[in-house]
């Protein structure tokens, strides 16, 4: 099969020149119509269309576009003629193709992400435990709450409400803030710190990252015990 579809961001694309190569139109042309197309607000709403660029054969930069299956189904609806329908059927062959190895790519990238996550759980859960006795030791009555307040925190961070339901993306983040409160805990405890000071410490760091990494943050401030 020809390759008439990429990924581009996750996303199965293809693009406006090879479109009008492909189907005997004038690439301006193309473009005209998808510029007509992205004057509907619907249309621009859901991103059917990304604009890019290329160099021609004369070494210029040159406007085209990228397109998903229903950017690209838009774009050719006018088109028509025996060839036409033939470029439509392979085309949608590809785009069927390359759907179906997103699929298979992101499931195996959940899966590895869910297998960071666990290990990263894992430690963090050593560190909590370790750090529930120091909190006792020093006076705290509820420590055992700390499983469940620093679980809430770097859930929130991600804006995670279900790990069942968290994306890769999410997932990597989540094991990112468990080893950022494991490392915060154990470091506190070595340097002999009040317990909830550690926990203040581990928060500030988790906001840190949440800043650096763009994660929009809606977490409120959960009161160490």
């Amino acid at each position: 099969m020809e390759d008439l579809v990429q990924i581009v961001g996750k996303k199965a694309m293809c693009d406006s020149l090879q479109v009008a190569e492909r189907f005997g139109k004038r690439h301006k042309n193309v473009l005209r119509s998808i510029d007509n197309q992205l004057k509907n607000e619907l249309v621009k709403q859901r991103k059917l269309y990304k604009e890019s660029t290329y160099v021609d054969s004369k070494g210029e930069t040159r406007r085209m576009f990228l397109m998903n299956r229903q950017g690209f189904e838009i774009t050719v609806m006018g088109f028509t003629g025996e060839k036409a329908l033939e470029w439509r059927i392979k085309y949608s062959d590809a785009f069927s193709a390359m759907e179906e190895k997103l699929k298979q790519l992101q499931s195996q990238e959940r899966l590895e992400s869910r297998e960071q996550g666990k290990i990263a759980r894992r430690a963090e859960t050593d560190a909590i435990k370790l750090f529930v006795e120091y909190a006792k030791s020093q006076g705290s009555i509820h420590a055992n709450r700390y499983y469940m307040i620093f679980s809430k925190l770097a859930n929130d961070t991600c804006n995670v409400t279900d790990r069942n339901l968290a994306t890769p993306e999410q997932l990597i983040n989540l094991a990112v803030c468990e080893n950022i409160i494991r490392n915060s805990v154990m470091a506190g405890m070595v340097e002999g710190k009040y317990y909830k000071d550690i926990y203040q410490d581990a928060r500030a760091r988790l906001a840190d990252f949440a800043a650096i990494a763009y994660i929009g943050q809606t977490f409120q401030l959960v009161k160490g015990v």
